[in-house]
């Protein structure tokens, strides 16, 4: 029998003619937002889940500067912490709030990062009026989300940590997780901002994900899409339980994927566009060859290739143990061979020198050309 574990989770659970205090319905409520935060933090990547764009009006000042008005649109972001931002209205951007934050540096094409976070605010008391015995303390507590700017390299590493507490809720001690909405320019001249984009220097708006090392599909078809089912032209995959293929390619208008590759269960691959990258694999070529001589193509390798730089070969080389034409060695004595060089370089040109030495130390060493085994191994690219 297992042993329970000290850590479990406890819920408020009730009974006939209980009197319920205002902790019971706390905890209620509590195990609720806590079991909801646990699952987005621990089963989901954090980040916009639609919406929360900035949308910029170009204006002029009443001097003739040109400024953009910038606008959050409505949407729905969820924290590393589990919190959900939720922001049901458009807001204007605040070029105040942004003077105020001192981000701002000296390079007028410099971009800062556009935040969205979240904290709980209690008001001091509930507003309704003291009765009797009663008190009127705070009976709800306000779910703020707030836009703000940061420096400049703060896009790249807002400093965000979620919280330590595997059984903690939404909120963390310390400064609140920061969700990118993009990005705007500002002019220090005029106090206004003069541009937004999304991304900027390889950092961009980040969207919600799934951490999962399986997914499976309940009606037997599985698709992957980059883009939302109607968006005529986004590639997507597909992998087809019932026909047992997987299947790339764009969707049209009505979501279906007009397949330009397809790879079924036996291994057959169709493509309908040109595969690049290694052609036929590596090609091989094997043989003799003497000092001096350019190593011959394997098949299939053409000098063309070779010119365009579309080649990459792979030479080993041995001495040829044969020997040549030498004067006759005295009875019991013959002719030694020492390799000196044994080589090919990028052109193919085999390099071989050889010392041959008599056993009896009474003639000079001749030093000579020689030949050599080979294997050559080309790898071509298209």
């Amino acid at each position: 029998m297992a042993s329970a574990s000290s850590g479990g989770v406890q819920r408020p659970t009730f009974f006939e003619g209980q009197i319920i205090a205002a902790a019971d319905l706390n905890a209620a409520v509590e195990t609720a937002r806590v079991g909801l935060a646990q699952h987005e933090r621990y089963l989901h990547l954090p980040g916009i889940a639609g919406g929360l764009e900035l949308d910029a009006i170009e204006r002029q000042t009443l001097n003739g500067d040109t400024y953009q008005d910038v606008t959050v649109k409505p949407g729905l972001a969820v924290d590393g912490n589990g919190r959900h931002l939720a922001l049901t209205e458009a807001e204007r951007l605040s070029e105040d709030v942004f003077d105020q934050a001192n981000v701002a540096i000296s390079d007028p094409a410099a971009w800062y990062p556009v935040f969205l976070t979240g904290r709980d605010d209690t008001p001091a008391t509930s507003g309704a009026p003291q009765v009797a015995c009663y008190g009127n303390a705070p009976t709800r507590v306000i779910e703020i989300v707030e836009i703000g700017f940061g420096r400049v390299e703060d896009a790249a590493d807002p400093h965000n940590v979620a919280t330590a507490d595997i059984a903690g809720g939404p909120g963390a001690e310390g400064p609140p997780w920061r969700v990118l909405l993009g990005f705007v320019q500002w002019s220090s001249a005029i106090k206004r901002f003069t541009a937004v984009a999304p991304d900027s220097d390889g950092v961009r708006r980040s969207y919600v994900g799934v951490r999962a090392d399986e997914v499976v599909a309940g009606g037997g078809t599985l698709v992957l899409r980059s883009a939302a089912k109607d968006s005529s032209g986004k590639v997507a995959v597909e992998i087809d339980g019932e026909d047992g293929e997987l299947r790339f390619g764009a969707q049209n208008s009505s979501g279906a994927i007009v397949s330009v590759f397809t790879v079924n269960a036996q291994g057959d691959l169709f493509a309908a566009g040109q595969i690049s990258g290694a052609e036929g694999g590596a090609q091989y070529q094997s043989g003799s060859a003497f000092d001096g001589m350019l190593l011959p193509l394997p098949p299939g390798v053409t000098a063309k290739q070779v010119e365009d730089g579309k080649v990459t070969f792979h030479a080993q080389v041995n001495p040829h143990y044969g020997a040549p034409p030498l004067p006759p060695a005295p009875a019991g004595h013959r002719w030694l061979m020492t390799p000196l060089e044994c080589r090919v370089d990028d052109d193919r040109r085999v390099h071989c020198r050889l010392c041959w030495a008599r056993t009896d130390n009474n003639a000079i060493p001749e030093i000579r050309p020689g030949s050599v085994d080979f294997i050559l191994a080309a790898f071509v690219t298209a």
